[in-house]
């Protein structure tokens, strides 16, 4: 794991700022078409919570951002980033 160089990050300001809130974090909420993929599990049988997770991860690991975590106050940049990653909040 490496840490982010804040001082030169382009959203240092953004970081301070939302910092400073208690829960400084925030979802969203898409629709996404997912009939191909469910129509795969039921011919598979593979299950498709499985396949749905794992497509999420991936694509949330080819984004660099979504593998930052805060850690004692610094960015973090994981090499990637887990389901358990996703939703356990760090302690602040």
């Amino acid at each position: 794991m490496k840490y982010l160089d804040i001082n030169t990050w382009n959203r240092k300001q953004h970081f301070e700022h939302f910092s400073k809130f208690v829960d400084p974090y925030f979802g969203v909420v898409v629709d996404v078409d997912v009939t191909n993929t469910y129509l795969f599990s039921k011919k598979t049988t593979i299950p498709f919570f499985a396949l749905y997770l794992h497509a999420c991860m991936k694509a949330i690991n080819s984004v660099e951002n979504l593998k930052y975590r805060i850690i004692d106050d610094k960015i973090a940049i994981h090499e990637s980033v887990s389901y358990t990653h996703l939703t356990l909040p760090t302690n602040r």
